[in-house]
């Protein structure tokens, strides 16, 4: 009986209307994106947002979706016709049509919005102990002799992250602090702007993670191991200033990224002196990725997939005459040019995932020949527990030079962690075992690393 009496009603009221305002009234749309459902009862507001990503009157309301999403309307008409078309009780009394400033906590976020302005905030500690066995021939310092071992608490990072947007969603910006690194407080700083209003092609600008290996570009509170492999840190240089255009085609399925750096990684702080670029020229870097079931998110263990795999594979490219010129008073010149390529690929389905890459690179010093430089990692995680409790190995290898035999770095790891809120709250233990061949020495080290995002 209440579905028949609404309906009567709306029927009574939209019959007295002329034919413009008969198309005006029964105008409805609801867009899903980005977690949130966009509601209008306007075609020319709808038209409006469809090109620029704004609703300049827009009503807030928290959790109010069919599946517990922010939903907003463009005004009074929007919310009536929504909660007829869910069932849901009419309304006499509506908000003010603008959008109200509201706080929220989520996934280890903190989230204020208002109109023309949106903050997220989060705070990551990662605290470590390391135990630290070196090899007979090898000893460590502050040790008394050789293949004594050594153990410490460590502040691994403590991270500040704001990030959000001014004006509209399209202009977004980050700032990233670690307050445990005193070398290098400032991590991000950077400005993103969505040109394309879809996120198909976007410039971004300041310092940030530069588009090449996978591991790299992934966060380092969303790794299996307590810290990524030495093949990831040898080629993966993680961060520096420039600028990139990057976006998502084709539903998801191709990302792009490439940008101009200086070369010379992120800038330094409290002391340490930073010039910008160490010579005249800039390092180069491009990064596409494959991914045939849509978009797959930078972060190790598989929390994703459900009944069909997730897969990505990637090649990337980076070049960079790092040769300086001498020095005021010397004629020494410094450095290397070199020329990177890697294919990096990674696979999920039902709590398993395998990733691995390959890097090859060759440096051109200022004296000498040119010599070639490569390595691979294979990494694999698997949950006992999906969600909840997972075990992962890995493989790493590393070639300095390719013009000496016998000189090559390993290293093999397990690793053990206990998810109790995914990467927001973990616990991970593991083990490596690093050799290298020339020496030859085989160090161990033991890991146990708690993270807390809040």
């Amino acid at each position: 009986m209440k579905l028949v009496l609404r309906a009567v009603v709306m029927l009574a009221l939209t019959g007295a209307l002329s034919p413009v305002a008969w198309a005006q009234a029964f105008f409805y749309r609801e867009v899903p994106r980005e977690g949130r459902l966009y509601v209008f009862g306007s075609a020319a507001e709808y038209e409006k947002w469809d090109k620029t990503g704004a609703m300049n009157r827009a009503q807030m309301r928290l959790g109010y979706g069919p599946a517990g999403e922010t939903v907003l309307f463009d005004g009074e008409t929007a919310v009536n016709l929504y909660n007829f078309r869910h069932g849901l009780p009419g309304e006499v009394s509506k908000a003010p049509a603008t959008t109200p400033s509201r706080w929220s906590w989520r996934d280890g976020k903190s989230t204020f919005e208002s109109e023309g302005f949106g903050l997220n905030l989060s705070n990551r500690m990662q605290l470590r102990f390391v135990d630290e066995r070196p090899d007979p021939t090898t000893q460590l310092p502050g040790t008394e002799q050789p293949a004594q071992s050594r153990s410490s608490f460590r502040f691994a990072r403590a991270r500040m992250k704001l990030d959000g947007y001014v004006y509209k969603k399209q202009l977004e910006y980050e700032f990233q602090f670690d307050w445990a690194d005193a070398a290098s407080v400032v991590q991000d700083i950077d400005f993103n702007w969505d040109i394309s209003g879809k996120r198909a092609f976007m410039l971004k600008l300041g310092q940030f993670k530069i588009p090449f290996g996978r591991q790299a570009i992934t966060s380092a509170m969303a790794q299996e191991f307590v810290d990524r492999s030495i093949v990831s840190l040898e080629f993966e240089k993680i961060r520096d200033q420039g600028l990139q255009a990057w976006g998502l085609l084709a539903g998801g399925k191709l990302e792009y990224r490439a940008g101009v750096f200086n070369g010379g990684g992120r800038q330094r702080t409290l002391g340490t002196p930073f010039f910008g670029n160490d010579n005249r020229k800039f390092e180069y870097d491009a990064r596409v990725s494959f991914q045939p079931w849509g978009d797959l998110n930078y972060s190790e263990a598989d929390f994703e997939s459900k009944d069909k795999p997730l897969a990505a594979i990637a090649v990337c490219f980076q070049t960079n005459d790092a040769r300086t010129p001498p020095a005021t008073g010397s004629t020494t010149r410094l450095g290397a040019g070199r020329e990177t390529l890697g294919i990096d690929g990674v696979v999920k389905y039902r709590g398993f995932d395998l990733m691995a890459a390959y890097y090859f690179r060759t440096l051109t010093p200022v004296t000498g020949f040119a010599f070639g430089s490569n390595g691979f990692h294979v990494q694999a995680g698997a949950f006992l527990k999906r969600d909840v409790a997972l075990l992962a190995a890995r493989y790493a290898r590393f070639d300095p030079t390719d013009k000496t035999t016998n000189n090559d770095l390993t290293e093999l790891g397990f690793a053990a962690t206990y998810f109790y809120a995914r990467h927001n709250l973990k616990l991970t233990a593991d083990w490596r075992r690093l050799h290298g061949e020339a020496k030859p020495a085989t160090d161990h080290e033991a890991r146990i690393q708690t993270q807390v995002v809040f």
